[in-house]
């Protein structure tokens, strides 16, 4: 009788087991398909992690070391169970600001060194609680852009929690939804560089966004989509010159310089020798 009761216990615990592994894959493979995507778009790489563990991609992205993926919630995350994360660095270590919602509990947050900001913009105020360690340089950081990225973030592709956060020398992003959709992994990606690259241009004076006039010449070019060197296929921005791969435009269907926005791109034309002028 007890060899019975011990066959059947488990064979219940095989079946829980089975199907917590076949509803719980269909997810990791789904999330594995996107990274396999997002990894081909930015030519990173695939970091996969055990038969449950969801993927993460890592990529370059101008300078900076990019990771992108599913992440267990940490001290700093909002919400319940899993959080898509973008994590790359931030060029000042001493500044910090917290950004989330739903807002943090004024008990939670009287007590962490920093000081309350607000945007001037009423919905996003009630919505977010902001926290920062300079309001000068919030301030010039959290421009309309940057707010309306920012509530891209929390709506798509479903409404959640949000944490944007720069601390010690990082930027994180970091939305309570486990993101699987392929499409929907490349607009957060997509939103959330846009949303740094908004922040670097904001923080760094003296930098603005200029015209050329003639194309980057073609030795050490790099492309602004992917990081990597463009050998061959290159393409550069019609409006403000920038190279692009080929494909990665067309990936992404315009050009990926800030305040830009160009959908038309141009391929260089071979030099045509002038003929020497000869006397008469």
């Amino acid at each position: 009788m007890q060899f019975l009761l011990m066959v059947v216990l488990i064979f219940t615990i095989l079946a829980m087991l089975a199907g917590f592994g076949w509803g719980g894959s269909r997810g990791v493979v789904r999330c594995a398909r996107a990274c396999d995507e997002l990894a081909r778009l930015y030519r990173g790489r695939v970091h996969r992690a055990g038969w449950f563990g969801h993927p993460r991609v890592s990529f370059r992205y101008r300078s900076a070391d990019v990771l992108v993926g599913v992440f267990a919630h940490g001290n700093h995350s909002n919400g319940h169970g899993s959080s898509t994360r973008l994590q790359t660095a931030w060029l000042d270590a001493n500044f910090t600001c917290s950004i989330s919602h739903p807002p943090r509990p004024t008990r939670l947050t009287a007590h962490d060194g920093l000081m309350s900001w607000q945007s001037g913009w009423r919905e996003f105020d009630e919505r977010y609680s902001i926290r920062t360690s300079d309001r000068t340089l919030t301030a010039t950081l959290m421009n309309q852009v940057a707010l309306h990225q920012i509530e891209q973030l929390r709506r798509q592709p479903h409404p959640s929690g949000l944490l944007v956060e720069i601390h010690r020398g990082g930027f994180q992003i970091s939305k309570s939804f486990a993101i699987q959709r392929s499409a929907d992994l490349l607009a957060f990606v997509r939103v959330g560089l846009e949303l740094y690259d908004q922040n670097l241009l904001s923080a760094t004076e003296g930098i603005a966004f200029l015209q050329q006039p003639v194309a980057q010449p073609l030795e050490h070019v790099v492309c602004q989509i992917c990081g990597e060197p463009i050998v061959d296929d290159l393409v550069f921005c019609r409006h403000c010159k920038t190279p692009h791969h080929r494909d990665c435009w067309q990936y992404v269907g315009r050009c990926s310089v800030f305040g830009c926005g160009e959908i038309h791109f141009e391929i260089p034309r071979p030099a045509v020798g002038i003929p020497r002028r000869t006397n008469d």
